[in-house]
């Protein structure tokens, strides 16, 4: 199985350790080099045909992909929508940080 699609066993987001899990979570994206994808300090490359965008695309849905798999199923639904891992992750942020 290819390393990337595998996701370390953490504890799921469930609405009471968001601290927690996202500190898990950063972890996860950093090794999957995800994570300055999901913080946006990475964008999108201009040309869509090239490999650097297609490297970027394909990091893109691992970070989206990897966050959706790590929270309980009720909450997945509540995010269902956003399908950009940014936003997706400050959304997420917005919601559990006080």
């Amino acid at each position: 199985m290819n390393s990337q699609l595998q996701i370390p066993a953490i504890k799921k987001l469930d609405g009471t350790n968001y601290k927690e899990w996202a500190f898990d979570v950063e972890l996860v994206l950093k090794q999957k080099m995800c994570w300055y994808i999901t913080t946006g300090i990475e964008k999108e490359p201009d040309m869509k045909t090239s490999t650097e965008w297609l490297s970027w695309s394909q990091r893109k849905e691992i970070a989206t992909s990897t966050i959706f798999l790590t929270m309980e199923r009720w909450m997945q639904q509540k995010y269902m929508d956003l399908e950009d891992p940014h936003t997706l992750w400050e959304k997420i942020k917005s919601d559990y940080v006080i």
